[in-house]
C-alpha cells in the first residue's frame, strides 16, 4: 500500500544570532511540486531553560514527536481505507460467530468429534462440517445443503471439500449419546451446573410430508398440524441451559414420556436424585407412583377442578392463613398458603406431599374472559339441537344442561330441552384464579416453591426459540439418522446459545445476541486489510467478556488474534 504526503516530524536545536543560547523547535518535512521542504512548527523553549526542568527532555520531546508522525501516518491511512471502503462491492463476512466457536472449542466438542473421525478416517473434516451447520442455524437458518453453501461467509471460514452434508448426518447421530453426555460434564465443570431440581417439558415438530413411520406419526400437534409430527422431551437446567432431549413417536401422549426418559438420562448423566418441575401434564397417577418408586421428586401444578382431592379443593377456598400481596389502591393481587398433604398413590402407596395453593387476580380475570366466551357460544348453542349433538362436552357445550320434558303437560317424556348450566358455571367460578402446586419435596419453603415453579417459563422460552430462532420446524430430512441429527444440531446450537447469554449475564434475549452477531462483520477492501461493522450490544459483549475491538481496521493477522481473544476470554471466564 502506498501512501504520500505524510509530514516528518523533527526536533530542530537552533543557536541564537549571538549565539549565547539553543531554542528548541519542532519542524517537519513534507513534499511540495515533487521536492522536499521543511518548515518549523512550534518553538518549544530555550534548552538550557528546559534542561533546568526536565533532563531527560530532548528524549522525551523526540519520542513526542515519533507519535505525533504515526498519528498522522494513520490518520491518512484511514482516509485512504474509508475512501476504497465507501468504493468497494466486497460482502461483509460474518465476524460474530466467532463467539460461537470460542464456546464451542471451551467445551472440546472439537476433540469428541475428531476423536470419532480419527477411527473412521473420513475423506472430509466432520467437525467442520458441524461446527457450520450449529453457526448456521444459530445465524441463518437454512437447509443442509444451504449453510455449505455459506462456508465461505465467515471471516476466518471453513475447510470444507465435501459437497453434501449427508454423509456427515450419519456419523453424527452415532455420536449423540456421547456427545450429550460430554456437554454435561463440561457444562457442570465449567458452569458450576446443579441437576437437583430439572425442569421438564414436551413439544412436537412437523413434517412437510404425509409419510408416516415408527417415528413420524400423526398426533396431537401444538399447532393444529394434521401432518406427521415428532415429540421431544426436553430437560433443562435452572440457568435455562439444555440438559439432555429424547425424541418420541409422534402420537405418545405428553405424560408417557417422562419416566421413560429420566429413567435414560438418569443412567446415562449420573444423575443422583432428581427433582421433576413440570406443568400438570406430567401431574398423572402413573408419574406420581413411578418417581415415588424409583426415588425421584416432583414438583408438579395441579388444578383444584376433576379429579382432586376434596380436602385440598376445601383447603383452597377457606380464606383462613393466606398471605397477601396488596397493590397500590389495597386490592389483593397475590395470596398463597401450604400445607401437608396424605396421598394414596395408584399402587397403594400413602406419602406425604406438600400441597401450595396460589390465587392470583390476573389468573382470575383470564379465566373468567375464556369461560365468558364459551358461555356466549352456549346461549347461541341451546337453540340449536342439531349443532350442539354434532359437538363434544369440552367446548362450550359443558355448560349446557338437557332436561327430557313434554312441553305441554311438564311431565318427563323423550323431548330434550337445553338450557344454561348455570349451578356448573357458579361452581367454577368459586375456584377461578385458584391452581395448586404439589410436591415430594415438603421441606422446601413456599417461596422457593414458588420461585421453581415459575421458571417453568424459561423451557417455554426454549421451546419457542426452537421454533422461531433456530427453524427446527418444519424437518426437511426423512431418515431417522438424519432427523436424530437434525435435532442434535438445533440442541447444540440452543447450548451455545444459552450460555453466550449466560456469559452476557443474560442482559439480551436470544434474539437480539443473534441480530448483534450478524451485525458484526469484517469487509474487505485493501489487500489484507478489513474494515469491521457491529452494533451497540456488540460493545457489551466485549465488556462481559474483557475484550476491546475497538478499531476500524483489522488485518488478517489481526482477525486471528482477536479469535483467539475470544476463546480464551471464555475460558477465563469458565475457570473462575
Amino acid at each position: 500500500m502506498h501512501y504520500t504526503n505524510i509530514d516528518i516530524m523533527f526536533l530542530v536545536l537552533k543557536k541564537s544570532r549571538t549565539g549565547t543560547n539553543v531554542q528548541v523547535y519542532f519542524a517537519e518535512s513534507y513534499r511540495e511540486n515533487g521536492k522536499v521542504r521543511q518548515r518549523l512548527v512550534k518553538r518549544i523553549g530555550e534548552l538550557t531553560e528546559l534542561q533546568k526542568q526536565d533532563k531527560d527532555i530532548i528524549q522525551k520531546l523526540k519520542l513526542e514527536l515519533k507519535q505525533i508522525t504515526q498519528d498522522k501516518r494513520q490518520h491518512l491511512i484511514e482516509m485512504i481505507l474509508d475512501l476504497n471502503a465507501r468504493n468497494t462491492n466486497e460482502k461483509s463476512l460474518n465476524f460474530g460467530y466467532l463467539y460461537l466457536d470460542g464456546l464451542y472449542r471451551s467445551l472440546n466438542i472439537d476433540k469428541i468429534i475428531n476423536d470419532y473421525s480419527k477411527l473412521h478416517k473420513f475423506s472430509y473434516d466432520l467437525n467442520e462440517i458441524f461446527k457450520l451447520l450449529i453457526y448456521n442455524r444459530i445465524l441463518n437458518p437454512t437447509s443442509k445443503k444451504g449453510a455449505l453453501e455459506t462456508k465461505d461467509d465467515y471471516c476466518i471460514g471453513f475447510d470444507i471439500k465435501e459437497d453434501s452434508p449427508y454423509r456427515a448426518l450419519d456419523h453424527l447421530n452415532n455420536l449423540k449419546d456421547d456427545l450429550l453426555v460430554h456437554l454435561h460434564k463440561q457444562i457442570t465443570q465449567k458452569y458450576n451446573r446443579d441437576v437437583f431440581l430439572v425442569f421438564y417439558d414436551v413439544t412436537n415438530f412437523y413434517f412437510e410430508t404425509e409419510t408416516q413411520d415408527n417415528l413420524r406419526r400423526k398426533g396431537y400437534s401444538k399447532e393444529n398440524r394434521k401432518s406427521p409430527i415428532v415429540q421431544m422431551g426436553l430437560f433443562m437446567d435452572n440457568n435455562s441451559v439444555p440438559i439432555c432431549y429424547k425424541l418420541f413417536s409422534g402420537n405418545t401422549p405428553d405424560s408417557k414420556t417422562l419416566i421413560d426418559f429420566i429413567d435414560t438420562t438418569k443412567k446415562q448423566l449420573g444423575f443422583e436424585k432428581v427433582v421433576v418441575v413440570a406443568d400438570k401434564a406430567m401431574n398423572s397417577k402413573e408419574n406420581i407412583a413411578e418417581l415415588n418408586k424409583k426415588g425421584y421428586g416432583w414438583l408438579f401444578s395441579q388444578q383444584l377442578r376433576g379429579n382432586i382431592d376434596k380436602n385440598i379443593v376445601e383447603f383452597g377456598l377457606d380464606q383462613k392463613g393466606y398471605k397477601k400481596t396488596k397493590d397500590e389502591s389495597g386490592t389483593v393481587v397475590h395470596k398463597y398458603k401450604s400445607t401437608l398433604n396424605s396421598r394414596i398413590l395408584k399402587d397403594k402407596t400413602q406419602i406425604q406431599e406438600k400441597v401450595l395453593i396460589k390465587w392470583s387476580k390476573k389468573y382470575e380475570l383470564r379465566q373468567r374472559a375464556k369461560r365468558q366466551e364459551l358461555i356466549d357460544i352456549a346461549a347461541d348453542l341451546k337453540d340449536d339441537l342439531t349443532r350442539y349433538s354434532s359437538l363434544n362436552k369440552k367446548g362450550p357445550k359443558r355448560y349446557i344442561t338437557e332436561t327430557l320434558v313434554d312441553k305441554s303437560t311438564g311431565e318427563i317424556d323423550r323431548q330434550r330441552i337445553l338450557s344454561l348450566d348455570t349451578n356448573r358455571i357458579a361452581k367454577e367460578e368459586l375456584l377461578d384464579g385458584y391452581y395448586a402446586i404439589v410436591t415430594s419435596e415438603v421441606d422446601l419453603d413456599d417461596q422457593e416453591i414458588m420461585n421453581r415453579y415459575s421458571d417453568l417459563w424459561k423451557i417455554e422460552d426454549s421451546f419457542r426459540i426452537y421454533k422461531s430462532d433456530l427453524k427446527t420446524r418444519p424437518v426437511f430430512v426423512y431418515k431417522k439418522e438424519h432427523i436424530e441429527s437434525h435435532f442434535l444440531i438445533c440442541f447444540v446450537a440452543l447450548t451455545i446459545m444459552r450460555l453466550l447469554g449466560l456469559n452476557s449475564k443474560n442482559q439480551y434475549s436470544i434474539k437480539a445476541l443473534r441480530d448483534s452477531l450478524n451485525s458484526m462483520t469484517m469487509t474487505h477492501i485493501e489487500k489484507q486489510i478489513y474494515i469491521f461493522n457491529k452494533d451497540m450490544i456488540s460493545n457489551e459483549l466485549e465488556q462481559c467478556f474483557k475484550l476491546d475491538f475497538n478499531k476500524k481496521y483489522f488485518s488478517s493477522t489481526e482477525i486471528k488474534t482477536a479469535a483467539n481473544s475470544i476463546y480464551k476470554s471464555i475460558t477465563a471466564l469458565q475457570n473462575k
